[in-house]
């Protein structure tokens, strides 16, 4: 039932996805899910619990989120108002 969640390609894909949405948005939300999705990739190649795996996957995207987000938003603000 959740195979799936230890297919290397399939987290790959879903980064790839998270990443194309949020070129289109540009909102800064997809952009930490689509890193936690590659970073769980990867290590799904060592790691095969999916559970694990998806605990993984959801640590790196939400702290992401909280911390790197903000940063990110001032820094594209600020480089947008300098051109």
């Amino acid at each position: 039932m959740r195979e799936w969640l230890v297919n290397p390609s399939i987290w790959i894909m879903l980064a790839i996805a998270l990443f194309i949405i949020e070129v289109f948005t540009f909102k800064f939300y997809l952009l930490w899910f689509a890193i936690g999705a590659f970073f769980t990739g990867f290590i799904s190649f060592f790691w095969q619990s999916p559970m694990h795996l998806l605990f993984i996957f959801l640590s790196i995207s939400i702290i992401l989120l909280i911390f790197a987000r903000p940063s990110a938003k001032k820094w594209f603000a600020k480089k947008e108002y300098s051109q």
